[in-house]
């Protein structure tokens, strides 16, 4: 087989007192020894693991850290961080950033075969682990690639490869060889070496080839054996024609390598061989189809071992015997020890290093020869300064040895790159976007810092290769800086504003209209535009205005940015077809021959009629603003309207920047089709590291800094927190700052509110956003915000964390298995959980806590937060069985009851619904009732602040004073075993409750069956058996008077009709409440005490109009706003009547047929028999803004339909088209009616409890349609 070039197109490492290959090279360059004690750093973290006290660890090559790693980035839980071997972790960094300084982002390497070739040689970590479920195969030899092509889902061959001294440099061999043969079409080779139980001096006494004088002096007298080191790195390799093709950085060239073994030739296994070395460079030499007269320069293995060394300067002086010039020979070992496994690594990261800088750094320590040398009459010498790199030919290549202990030897050829190909230079003065991101605030800032420093060093690189690295060869990452530059030198200068004065991006995305006026120089060239239209490559010189803003609203369009609605007028709508797809290539001559002028009156009537529909942002392609100046724009900018023009190149481009930074997916690859940009190598991602060991019995328990500090803090007092909060404030702001002022207003810029965000992180271990410094009205303020943030109250009553968990402690707990920090309303699996992290959290909750919970509860539970209430009532459970104090609650319900004082005492779920409290508002006018409120929430507090809070928004402070009295919040959930309480709690408040009302449900308009059921049919059922619990009790259920369905049938739909054959078409709501229904028929059968109450259109208060704050959630109400923002309603809509249920009335006949006697056991329609015209609905939209006509169906559909595609503000439109049904819709329910109610029931017994249902007149009809008039519409997602 041919050796095929094999190009080095991306590298990186990390070696002792070098973070990167730039501070490497100048430590090489420098003649700089990194043999050294263990550094402080390093101590900290051994401390973690064992004792070091009187310990006295043998000099090495060591790097400043080994355990520090941000698992978050590779989507990695911290948990799990905990037992991966840190050479893994290093390894994933080393790779990454390999991948980075190609250019490339992992995620397009994955669309090929990417190959992993992975160097091991120890790993002593997996002592730690004893045998945790983590670390079984985390802990594994061969985990090494599989963890890596796991990570970062590379699909190419995969192999851990373990020859102990040489493994790095088989690695690339055989890298080579898969690449050669097509086994895939990218490789990455890597490792890393890290010793995690530091060799000591005492143990190293006895090591017959430890260099006691503690240098590694190879091929000199003084050389007495030789010292270890620590490093890694990693190599993207790829063909060398392919490379070219792809425009690649080229680092350097592969020519040849090559592979043997010592076998039986030496004098014991461990032995080296001359013989095999002089076979194995000659082999390499044949491969590469090269002389020894075409080698600059070896790169040894040199150990500064007696045996080692003179053996290998024999192997090499044998082959290159006879070349003209002595060859020179070094070892990077004697610069930073000996890496074992990635040894060979090490020296070919030296030789590519001196062949892009040309320079020989000098091997260490070689102050007089070794004199079992005869380097006098050998054609060898030691390189013992830094000298330039002379060669004979255009090329210059070095070899590279590499020999493993058990006998297999590697060596490698590597050559310069070649030159690179030429090309134009970009356009004079073309802008470009650059973008930066980074997964936090102060992260984003160290990315532009790194930017900044290596602009410093490298002003002359092409700015559209600068552009074209950071788009496409990046992660895009939540928190994001752009820039446009014209220059390199354009671009340093903003850099360095950036990081003077870092700007406040707001993560908001916005709703865009694109805006196409009529050309002034329309030409009518049908030639020209169709040739623009049909073109793949726009031409951003092209004269022609109309195809200018053809080009460039495709240029943003295709960049990602997609408007939610577009309008044209003149021969501006050709452009706004187009864009929309409205217009096809056939179609295209005929619509410009159509096109018609419009007068300014006409154009600002139809700028008015999108006016009110939901853009946050007109974006308007054109030089000029025309009839956008003056009076109409100061209307847009009132509206809150954004107002931009697109003229050129740019702005585009501004565009872009800005949708960038408010977290857009951008396609980088469509800016860059008529640019020739290249990748080039520039400083990869800044990773913010976190110390991770494991937890175990044997070692001690480590938590990130920011968990250590957490738990701290969570002992101090609050006013000990509050003044630490501010002290942290004012110390970052010059002068006496004025606590009723902002952050801002105290002079505050932003680099002071990074040195708080910085600071506050590190007192208290959590992060507070750049945005809530800024966007609060004081520092007072600001502090109470923080101090919710990093240290929330906990019930005086809970014990300490040692003993009794509280929210945080659990949520802390969660986290450390997730990638990041967990959005508490998503499952644990939705939040990257998987089935090791639950065993783990369902061990160290039941170790630490004593709380029990299975796997299967643990992925039960639709969000964080309900799993944590659950474990805290699990804690509160195990609390009351461990302690004689029970907690007020419980106390409280041990008491016996006294029915002189109160002759009811009811339960009440959905209390902080709409219609609930009211219930429980009306509930509170019968002084005989004593009022239990069951809330989802985690303890008494938040259910009670809660239910303070809704009761509040409703009624004010009138029900603020019963709390505790009359009104009692407890925590539970219908839609969990037991309510969501202990066995304890559930009984004691079991022989308390004489009735139960049932106010909860799942009421969304689009949900799963399956969860709706859950909360509507499960829900009923527990309440039911809490009905049966100890006393039987009276259970009151909410239901609704859509569970009559449609029928083939008109006849009224009975109090005691209910399975009428009816269909639900698709309303999972409806089906839900029908099915509780049927259960309680069954269960009231077998002698449970219920009654049903079908509850109709609920509308605002009869006394103020009031109604729910999110209008959304409600089908009718939404529905109405839409006709008001469509402006148009059909006859049939005229003729309509609603029947409306004002709820504070609805409320009151509940509770009145609740009271009434004899009134347990039935079924009651609470509906407004006086239905309301629709007309008086359209009067009063009408009154309130809204221009209002009739419209035939048709035309009410097209309306519709075109409101939609135009942009539908939070789904209104599309609500409203639910609600009248499309034609596939009306055709499926043509022959189904929905019944009318009858009432004869109800309103006999309303009227013997004095319960009359007033009209609602126009008046009330004004009350309730005001307010949704004023609501503020949603941004359309």
């Amino acid at each position: 087989m041919n050796y095929e070039d094999i190009a080095i197109i991306g590298m990186s490492g990390r070696f002792p007192e070098a973070e990167n290959l730039q501070q490497f090279w100048q430590n090489l360059a420098n003649a700089r020894d990194s043999i050294r004690d263990l550094p402080a750093t390093r101590i900290t973290e051994l401390e973690h693991i064992k004792s070091t006290r009187g310990t006295r660890f043998v000099k090495n090559g060591y790097l400043n850290w080994m355990a520090e790693f941000e698992p978050g980035y590779f989507d990695i839980s911290a948990e799990e961080a905990k037992y991966i071997d840190p050479q893994q972790r290093m390894s994933l960094e080393l790779i990454e950033e390999a991948i980075q300084d190609a250019g490339y982002d992992a995620s397009e390497l994955r669309q090929q075969s990417v190959g992993i070739f992975m160097a091991h040689s120890s790993n002593t970590y997996r002592e730690l682990l004893e045998n945790h479920p983590l670390g079984v195969v985390n802990g594994l030899d061969s985990a090494m690639a599989g963890r890596v092509a796991y990570t970062f889902d590379f699909d190419g061959p995969t192999m851990t490869i373990d020859t102990a001294c040489s493994s790095s440099l088989v690695a690339l061999h055989t890298a080579c060889l898969n690449l050669m043969t097509e086994q895939c079409q990218v490789a990455v080779v890597g490792g890393c070496q890290i010793f995690v139980r530091p060799a000591t001096w005492q143990g190293m006494q006895d090591y017959p080839v430890f260099a006691k004088n503690e240098k590694l002096a190879a091929f000199s007298a003084d050389a007495e054996g030789t010292l270890g080191g620590e490093g890694g790195g990693a190599f993207l390799l790829k063909p060398l024609a392919k490379a070219q093709q792809d425009n690649d950085v080229i680092h350097a060239v592969i020519k040849g390598s090559a592979l043997n073994s010592d076998a039986g030739k030496s004098n014991g296994m461990s032995s080296p061989s001359k013989e095999a070395q002089a076979k194995l460079i000659r082999q390499a030499l044949s491969a590469a189809n090269l002389t020894p007269d075409d080698i600059d320069y070896i790169e040894a293995h040199g150990t500064g071992t007696e045996l080692g060394d003179p053996i290998e300067v024999g192997a090499i002086a044998e082959v290159f015997e006879n070349k003209k010039q002595k060859m020179p020979i070094g070892t990077v070992k004697s610069n930073i020890g000996h890496l074992v496994g990635m040894a060979g690594f090490a020296g070919v990261t030296k030789a590519i290093l001196s062949l892009k800088h040309q320079q020989l750094p000098a091997s260490l320590h070689f102050d007089k020869p070794n004199p079992h040398i005869d380097f006098e009459n050998l054609n060898v010498f030691v390189n013992d300064i830094l000298c330039p790199l002379a060669s004979n030919s255009n090329s210059k290549r070095i070899g590279v040895s590499s020999f493993g202990i058990i006998g297999t030897n590697a060596h490698v050829i590597l050559e310069q790159p070649p030159v690179a190909k030429t090309r134009k230079d970009k356009q004079q003065n073309q802008p470009f976007l650059v973008p930066l991101s980074a997964r936090s605030d102060l992260s984003l800032f160290r990315q532009v810092q790194n930017l900044n420093v290596w602009l410093e060093t490298n002003i002359h690189a092409k700015l559209e290769d600068i552009a074209y690295t950071l788009s496409v060869g990046r992660r895009h990452l939540a928190f994001r800086a752009a820039f446009i530059a014209s220059s390199t030198q354009d671009l340093h200068s903003q850099v360095r504003a950036y990081l003077e004065s870092p700007p406040i991006v707001a993560m908001k995305a916005e709703s865009k209209l694109f805006l196409f006026p009529e050309c002034t120089d329309w030409s009518n060239d049908e030639a020209l535009v169709v040739d623009n239209y049909l073109s793949d490559l726009p031409d951003f010189n092209e004269k022609s205005s109309f195809t200018e803003r053809l080009t460039l609203s495709k240029f943003t369009q295709n960049a990602g940015i997609k408007p939610k609605g577009v309008l044209g007028w003149g021969n501006g709508k050709l452009v706004a077809n187009i864009l929309s797809g409205k217009l096809s290539k056939a179609k295209l001559l005929d619509a410009i021959q159509q096109v018609e002028d419009v007068n300014e009156s006409e154009l600002v009537s139809k700028l008015f009629s999108v006016f009110d529909k939901g853009f946050d942002e007109w974006v308007c392609f054109d030089h000029q603003q025309g009839v956008f100046e003056g009076e109409f724009k100061q209307k847009l900018l009132n509206k809150g309207i954004k107002l931009r023009f697109i003229s050129d190149f740019k702005s585009a481009l501004e565009l872009i920047s800005t949708e960038y930074q408010h977290g857009l997916h951008i396609d980088w690859h469509s800016m860059y089709q008529n640019v020739d940009a290249r990748r080039i190598s520039m400083p990869a991602y800044q990773f913010e590291r976190t110390l991770f060991l494991p937890s175990g019995s044997s070692v001690r328990s480590v938590q990130s800094t920011q968990q250590t500090t957490t738990s701290k803090v969570n002992g101090a007092t609050l006013h000990a927190r509050v003044e630490q909060i501010r002290k942290v404030l004012l110390s970052n702001l010059a002068g006496e700052a004025d606590m009723s002022l902002s952050f801002e207003e105290n002079g505050g810029d932003s680099l002071d509110a990074l040195q708080v965000q910085e600071q506050l992180a590190s007192a208290f271990g959590e992060k507070v956003s750049l945005e809530t410094i800024f966007s609060n009205s004081s520092l007072e303020q600001l502090t109470n915000i923080i101090l919710t943030q990093v240290a929330p109250a906990s019930d005086s009553n809970t014990p300490s964390s040692e003993t009794m968990p509280n929210f945080t402690a659990l949520k802390d707990l969660c986290s450390g298995f997730l990638t990041s920090e967990p959005n508490l309303e998503l499952s644990f699996e939705d939040n990257g959980g998987v089935s090791l992290d639950a065993i783990e959290i369902a061990d160290r909750v039941e170790s630490e806590y004593g709380i029990k919970i299975t796997l299967e509860e643990l992925f039960s539970f639709k969000s964080i937060r309900e799993l944590i209430d659950y474990m805290l009532r699990g804690a509160h459970e195990n609390e009351e069985k461990a302690l004689p104090e029970l907690s007020s609650f419980c106390r409280g319900l041990q008491d016996p009851i006294d029915n002189d004082c109160y002759s009811k005492h009811i339960l009440i779920t959905g209390a902080t619904g709409f219609f609930g409290a009211h219930l429980v508002s009306e509930l509170l006018e019968d002084k005989d009732s004593l009022i239990y409120c069951l809330v989802r929430a985690s303890d008494e507090f938040i259910a009670e602040q809660r239910l303070r809070e809704t009761l509040h928004a409703y009624f004010g402070e009138t029900y603020q004073s019963v709390f505790g009295e009359r009104l009692i919040a407890v925590p539970g959930d219908i839609s969990q075993d037991n309510l969501a309480m202990s066995e304890q709690q559930y009984v004691a408040l079991s022989k308390r409750i004489t009735d139960v009302i049932n106010a909860a449900a799942d009421v969304r308009q689009v949900a799963r069956k399956e969860e709706m059921f859950k909360v509507n049919v499960e829900g009923t059922q527990r309440l039911i058996s809490f009905c049966l619990t100890e006393q039987q009790k009276s259970l009151h259920h909410c239901s609704t008077y859509t569970v009559s369905g449609r029928t083939a049938s008109a006849a009224p739909f009975a109090e005691n009709d209910l399975d009428r054959q009816q269909f639900f078409l698709g309303s999972n709501y409806a089906e839900s409440k029908f099915e509780s229904e049927k259960l309680i028929h069954t269960y009231r059968d077998q002698g449970l005490q219920a009654s049903i109450y079908r509850i109709g259109n609920l509308s605002g208060r009869f006394s103020d109009g009031k109604f729910q704050t999110n209008f959304s959630s409600n089908l009718l109400y939404s529905s109405w706003r839409a006709i008001g923002e469509l402006g148009h309603y059909t006859p049939a809509m005229a003729e309509d009547k609603l029947e409306l249920c004002p709820v504070d009335l609805c409320a009151s006949a509940f509770c009145k047929l609740l009271h009434a006697k004899n009134t347990v056991g039935h079924t009651f329609h609470l509906m407004n028999p006086t239905q309301t015209s629709f007309m008086q609905i359209i009067t009063a939209l009408k009154n309130n803004g809204f221009a209002l006509g009739e419209s035939s169906k048709a035309r009410f559909s097209e309306e519709l339909e075109t409101a939609i595609e135009m942009g539908d503000s939070g789904g209104l439109f599309r609500r409203l088209k639910l609600l009248y049904g499309s034609k596939e819709q009306q055709s499926r329910t043509e022959d189904l009616v929905r019944p009318t109610y009858a009432f004869d029931q109800t309103a006999k017994i309303l009227k013997e409890v004095n319960f009359n249902w007033p009209d609602l007149d126009a008046d009330y009809v004004e009350k309730i349609v005001e307010p949704l008039a004023r609501w503020e519409l949603p941004v359309s997602a």
